[in-house]
This record gives structure tokens, sequence and C-alpha cells, in this order.
């Protein structure tokens, strides 16, 4: 995982920060979602499971573990022609 160091100046201007909050860029597409550390390990999980849905998890856990770069770059180029 990696770690953003939060300066006062950010810290002041994102607030308390109490509860899960959806960090968005000026034209509104997410950049990511942040838990704060007095969510428990449960929390997340919920959190994480109400995102996905379990046939997306069966679909994933079916997929080949690894591609090639050519696998990689054909099945881009088909979620770009839809």
């Amino acid at each position: 995982m990696n770690r953003v160091l939060v300066d006062d100046a950010l810290r002041a201007t994102l607030g308390d920060l109490q509860a899960q909050a959806e960090f968005c860029d000026q034209a509104g597409r997410v950049l990511g979602y942040f838990v704060p550390a007095k969510d428990d390990l449960h929390a997340v999980r919920e959190w994480i499971r109400s995102r996905i849905s379990d046939e997306e998890l069966e679909r994933r856990a079916q997929e080949p573990a690894e591609r090639t770069t050519e696998e990689v770059l054909k099945r881009l180029h088909e979620l770009d022609a839809r």
C-alpha cells in the first residue's frame, strides 16, 4: 500500500474525516476512496464488497492468474471498441 503524507494545510482543508469519503478531481472523476483508520477491518471489507458483486468476484476468480502483454493489449482494444 502506498502512503501519502498529509500536511497541516491539507488536513485543515479535508476537515475531520470521520466517515468514508470519495475523492474526485474537479471534473468529477473518482480518484480513490478514503476509509478512516478508526474503521475496523470488517467494516472496510463490507464496504469493498458493496462495490463488487458476488458474480464479479467469481468471474475474477476464474480468470487465469497471468496474461501476456499481447493478451492485455487485445483486451484493452476490445474494451475500447465498445
